[in-house]
């Protein structure tokens, strides 16, 4: 089962890796994920309300844990289906990593939240 498990996270994080790459100008963007429990972000400069981490805040990443450097809030601009207008969504508690390949922004707590 251990080698199911490293095989299905070497995967995982050769996908993020190849996404990071191939898709290099969705680089500023934040892709919505299913599977990720938090939002992440390594745009500093959009941020606001910056708090440090505690140094047991860690984020499982490439099968070892790195320290997430902070939190802050974000608004990110999006366009709804056949919208023409953007809508303004407000994130609360992005996890800092400067080194992280994407922005995530993480489908389980929006929809915790009742959006979807």
């Amino acid at each position: 089962m251990k080698k199911l498990e490293r095989a299905i996270e070497e995967v995982n994080v050769n996908l993020y890796e190849v996404f990071a790459s191939v898709f290099h100008l969705l680089k500023k963007s934040y892709i919505l994920d299913s599977g990720s429990s938090i939002y992440i972000t390594k745009d500093k400069h959009r941020l606001f309300r910056y708090k440090p981490a505690p140094l047991e805040d860690k984020l499982k990443y490439k099968g070892d844990y790195i320290a997430i450097q902070g939190y802050k809030d974000l608004d990110i601009q999006f366009t709804g289906q056949g919208k023409k207008k953007p809508k303004t969504l407000q994130l609360f508690r992005i996890a800092y990593y400067p080194d992280f390949p994407l922005n995530i922004v993480s489908f389980q707590r929006l929809k915790k939240k009742g959006i979807d």
